[in-house]
């Protein structure tokens, strides 16, 4: 909790059972108002858990990712707030406006722009994306002037009964369990920080062994790359003549 007021740029959505604020914010400003689950709610009971541990090896990566990629980048941290007085400050008359220039607009554009206020009373905490949250922490402390960067936090109501901790609950494992992990042979085809997966994506690329009939092989190349020494790999292809 911050006893700070802030007003923040958003847009307001509504799906399903939840209205959301995508608001734009500094990084200073998202770790200071928006805490993890567990420095605000104390109870260790399973049945009252709403997120995961924190895993102080995922904090050091992320803050470390900060810290020396220029081309860094995150998608939106999705935050619940409850208690205090939060308001939404519309900003009204883009039909109007565009409807005289000619440009159709969304139906429900006048009331999807605004600015959320916090009383700084409220109480926020991560429900998805607390590792960012704790790397940027760590990033900060010890690069002060990235305090700056924007991040965009989508706002969602918590409400502090056993109902709402049951939506709550839910709404983090649909946002985590329903994630399609990246397979393999992707992070192979896309990673441009992966240096075992750069190199082999140009062995498959120049040598005549490793050509489409053989593209299932990659992935185990792949692994026994990332576990053995750049040296002959036990399973390289060899000729059976």
């Amino acid at each position: 909790m911050n006893n700070t007021p802030i007003l923040v740029p958003a847009l307001r959505g509504h799906i399903g059972c939840w209205s959301f604020y995508s608001a734009l914010i500094t990084w200073e400003t998202a770790v200071n108002y928006i805490k993890t689950a567990e420095e605000i709610v104390r109870n260790k009971q399973l049945s009252k858990m709403i997120q995961r541990q924190i895993k102080s090896a995922r904090e050091k990566e992320v803050a470390n990712y900060i810290l020396t990629q220029d081309e860094r980048f995150f998608g939106s941290l999705v935050a619940a707030v409850y208690k205090g007085n939060p308001k939404w400050h519309q900003l009204g008359g883009f039909q109007e406006k565009l409807y005289k220039l000619g440009i159709p607009a969304a139906e429900n554009s006048n009331e999807a722009f605004g600015y959320l206020e916090l009383s700084g009373e409220e109480r926020i905490f991560a429900l998805d994306g607390q590792h960012r949250l704790v790397g940027m922490r760590k990033a900060l402390a010890e690069k002060p002037e990235l305090s700056e960067e924007n991040i965009t936090v989508i706002f969602v109501g918590h409400e502090d009964n056993e109902t709402g901790l049951k939506t709550t609950r839910r709404l983090f494992t649909t946002l985590n369990k329903k994630a399609v992990p990246v397979k393999k042979g992707e992070i192979i085809a896309l990673d441009e920080d992966d240096v075992v997966a750069i190199l082999t994506r140009r062995m498959v690329e120049t040598k005549d062994e490793y050509s489409s009939e053989r593209i299932a092989y990659v992935a185990t190349c792949y692994q026994q790359c990332k576990t053995e020494p750049p040296q002959r790999l036990k399973s390289e292809p060899h000729d059976s003549h």
